[in-house]
């Protein structure tokens, strides 16, 4: 892949750089990871984000516009998350940010005054005693006897 021109301008307003590039192939078209790390060369900046590329119908030429920022936090701010996905941003930065495990012995003791907590916070529901059935003679009132 080849640089046929390379236009880089500052975009203070948000903090990052435009870049438009025509870049030239042969064979078959170019991956965005492949035209991503071929701006990042020629650019000579670290964090680029591939916007759209354009292939020219009949040429092995591209159309690519992307947008290069002073850190992936900036990025992360300004960006879309399907853009950051589309790039393989949003999973380098997912790897590189997974905190360490934490000993077992931090986690029993986190454990221990939750539970502590638990026990002291609600005491047990006392028992209540069934209520009684009614009596067969209480629930039905007497009738007259006809037999009288």
């Amino acid at each position: 892949m080849n640089t046929q021109s390379i236009d880089v301008k500052d975009n203070a307003l948000y903090g990052r750089k435009d870049i438009k590039a025509i870049l030239s192939f042969t064979g078959v078209f170019p991956k965005r990871k492949d035209v991503r790390e071929h701006l990042i060369k020629e650019s000579k900046e670290k964090h680029v984000l591939v916007i759209s590329i354009e292939k020219q119908y009949g040429q092995p030429y591209l159309a690519v516009q992307g947008r290069a920022y002073p850190d992936l936090k900036a990025m992360r701010i300004a960006e879309p998350m399907h853009m950051l996905k589309r790039n393989g941003i949003a999973l380098e930065d997912a790897k590189s940010e997974k905190k360490p495990a934490e000993s077992k012995e931090e986690k029993a003791a986190d454990q221990k005054p939750a539970e502590e907590k638990k026990a002291d916070s609600k005491p047990a529901p006392e028992a209540k005693p069934a209520p009684e059935a009614k009596k067969a003679d209480e629930a039905k009132p007497e009738t007259e006897s006809k037999n009288e």
